[in-house]
């Protein structure tokens, strides 16, 4: 019977020892996942250009920025804020604006910005369209970014200036950029008074490589000698690039002139689709 009780006794203890150690495991579970240290967020380094205002021009900035989350867009206006490297450059944004949301939708970006953006000395003595521009051109670089809204403390600016509005999205425009020949829209200007002036062999080859060997120059030459003859009295109005992974598209809208001006309700639209080749845009008329 002894026997019995000691091993009946040792089970006892066994057990209750047992429960202690799962006890202290389960506490020292809960302990270490309580002090856990969060996984650091993946930093996304990339290089990107900003457009800063010099006199009456955009002048390009290259800035390398490192951002935790996929939204670069957010950390390109911070960088204007802080303004430019080069002291000669103004910021299109005073250092007091605050950026109260900021979202992507299908290609637009949203900006909401307190009233300091526009309350401010350099909003009233500025050229307004070097503000606006220096902005969309600096977040519409990113090719997912199609055109920029603002919005002022959630509301829409009301009024106009010049021929444009401020409560439609703004896209990437190279009007202001201090020149370079070879832009986009610069090689279009280039191409289409070429085809006016029937300098078709300079227009040639103007083309991408794959295009002049889609088409020879008898047959470029005969797509485009009536090509007078469709713009007659037409002359551009606006344009704006829309930029993709390996190619560019410049949307050009040409408005009918007339003797008092031009006829609004007249208007040609044409896509324009470049490639980058040896450092120069070249026009690719053949897809």
């Amino acid at each position: 019977m002894k026997s019995i009780y000691k091993f009946m006794i040792f089970i006892i203890i066994v057990m209750i020892v047992m429960l202690i150690l799962i006890n202290i495991r389960e506490d020292i579970k809960y302990s270490s996942e309580e002090n856990a240290i969060p996984p650091i967020a993946n930093e996304i380094k990339t290089t990107v250009k900003l457009y800063f205002i010099q006199g009456n021009e955009l002048v390009e900035e290259k800035r390398t920025i490192i951002s935790k989350d996929s939204h670069i867009e957010n950390q390109i206006i911070k960088e204007l804020i802080k303004g430019p490297r080069n002291k000669t450059l103004i910021s299109p944004m005073p250092k007091n604006v605050k950026i109260i949301s900021a979202e992507t939708i299908e290609g637009i970006y949203y900006l909401n910005l307190s009233r300091e953006f526009i309350d401010n000395n350099l909003w009233n003595t500025i050229d307004r369209r070097l503000i606006i521009w220096s902005i969309v051109n600096s977040v519409t670089e990113l090719n997912y970014i199609k055109g920029v809204q603002f919005l002022i403390e959630g509301e829409k600016m009301t009024f106009d200036f010049e021929k444009y509005s401020l409560e439609s999205p703004f896209m990437f425009s190279e009007d202001f950029i201090r020149e370079d020949k070879n832009t986009p829209f610069g090689v279009i200007k280039e191409f289409l008074n070429n085809i006016l002036t029937s300098r078709y062999d300079k227009a040639y080859t103007m083309l991408s490589d794959e295009s002049r060997k889609s088409i020879s120059f008898e047959d470029f030459k005969d797509i485009f000698s009536d090509y007078n003859n469709d713009l007659e009295n037409y002359d551009i109005f606006t344009y704006h690039t829309q930029k993709f992974s390996n190619y560019v598209k410049v949307t050009v809208i040409y408005v009918f002139l007339e003797a008092d001006g031009f006829d609004y309700n007249k208007k040609i639209e044409e896509d324009w689709k470049l490639v980058r080749e040896n450092g120069m845009w070249k026009i690719v008329v053949i897809d």
